[in-house]
């Protein structure tokens, strides 16, 4: 920033432009492809501007493409108001589908595997993720039934979720009073189906870090009999730590989120009988090749991972997990280590572990130690599970 005139005149020009196109990016007649006329214009016009739906990197919409399972899973998650998920780096839906997945709004037999979900989505599918994201009750059902032609030609595990949507007036048959579960619906009949959702229903409480909860986790005391404590010393107190923490250029909160999402939860027993090596990158990148101190006994690195290996095969864990915090929940400790709290989800889709059960979704409050190393770069220390006031 260099004080003369002309340039001051390029930042003021450039920022108008910054804020003509981010101005465009939430409104609908920014699409190339979409006119004020369509029949969807005012659902679209609604969607995007809460942020659940958006179209592509050209400046189209594509509203005659036919929806994809992983498209109309973000679209229900975002819905759901979990806007804050990014696209993934390999596959860019695996963040939404194990959202999906934590939440009970998919149940697929084999997890992480995610090769079907790039395929198109059909109305029965499509009805029964709607029905997994809302909290509705339903009266008496069988008179729609009745009006429905083909019911009989739909798949039986989905009968009843299509009569609860087509009872909300969610998704409807056609003109002919069929509801032909095997077609697919597209980009612009979705934008109507998610509209019928929001106006008409009441769908699910996913939204975990509210203003009461943030307060609660940041009233909990720290447990002196933990190892490597350090006191209860606050160098930065919440809140007011952030803009040092800033400074350091460095994104503390991935890697709190990889270790808890990718290595002690978020694995597969199944593929660390082949290969290991994605979870020892993992943990090499969020805790370096240092010793543990693990249950009393100091463990060099690679001692540790494969003790969690075994571990994990032995009791047949295949786990999802999410850790939920943000820029008020963290603070710098007297030590300067960084101490981020929050609150983790997982669920176990199998186990034999003992006292833990499959398909139940586990919270608890969490706080996870961070330190920089020689060569400043995040190394996690501890993490404990958070208890009393």
């Amino acid at each position: 920033m260099k004080g003369i005139h002309i340039k001051k005149r390029m930042m003021i020009l450039l920022s108008i432009v910054i804020l003509f196109f981010t101005l465009n990016v939430v409104d609908a007649a920014s699409f190339k492809d979409v006119n004020h006329t369509s029949w969807y214009y005012n659902d679209l016009v609604m969607l995007t501007g809460k942020n659940i739906i958006s179209g592509f990197s050209d400046g189209t919409f594509r509203p005659t493409d036919l929806i994809t399972q992983d498209q109309f899973i973000k679209l229900i998650i975002t819905t759901l108001g979990k806007t804050d998920i990014t696209n993934a780096s390999g596959y860019w839906a695996r963040e939404y589908i194990n959202e999906a997945i934590l939440q009970d709004i998919i149940k697929p037999e084999t997890p992480f595997n995610y090769d079907g979900y790039k395929m198109q989505i059909t109305r029965a599918e499509m009805a029964q993720i709607v029905v997994n994201a809302l909290n509705e009750s339903y009266g008496d059902l069988s008179t729609y039934k009745e009006k429905i032609k083909d019911f009989d030609q739909i798949p039986s595990k989905y009968q009843d979720a299509v009569l609860k949507v087509y009872s909300k007036e969610i998704i409807m048959g056609y003109k002919d009073g069929e509801f032909k579960p095997e077609n697919i619906l597209t980009r612009a009949e979705v934008t109507a189906v998610l509209s019928r959702i929001l106006n008409k229903t009441r769908i699910k409480d996913i939204k975990v870090l509210t203003s009461a909860e943030e307060n609660r986790l940041k009233n909990y005391t720290k447990n002196a009999k933990l190892p490597y404590n350090r006191g209860t010393d606050k160098f930065v107190d919440f809140g007011t730590a952030i803009t040092k923490i800033k400074s350091y250029n460095v994104d503390f909160k991935k890697t709190a989120k990889m270790y808890l999402e990718n290595f002690i939860y978020g694995v597969n027993f199944e593929q660390l009988k082949n290969d290991t090596r994605m979870l020892d990158e993992v943990y090499k990148t969020v805790c370096g090749i240092y010793d543990v101190y693990d249950g009393g006994t100091n463990l060099k690195y690679n001692q540790y991972i494969d003790k969690k290996i075994a571990e994990d095969i032995k009791e047949k864990n295949i786990t999802l997990a999410r850790f939920e915090t943000n820029e008020n929940l963290m603070y710098i400790s007297k030590d300067e280590t960084i101490r981020i709290r929050g609150v983790l989800l997982y669920k176990y889709i199998s186990t034999i572990k003992e006292g833990m059960q499959t398909e139940k979704l586990y919270k608890e409050n969490i706080e996870i130690e961070i330190t920089l190393n020689s060569l400043r770069q995040p190394i996690v220390v501890q993490y404990f599970v958070l208890g009393g006031n």
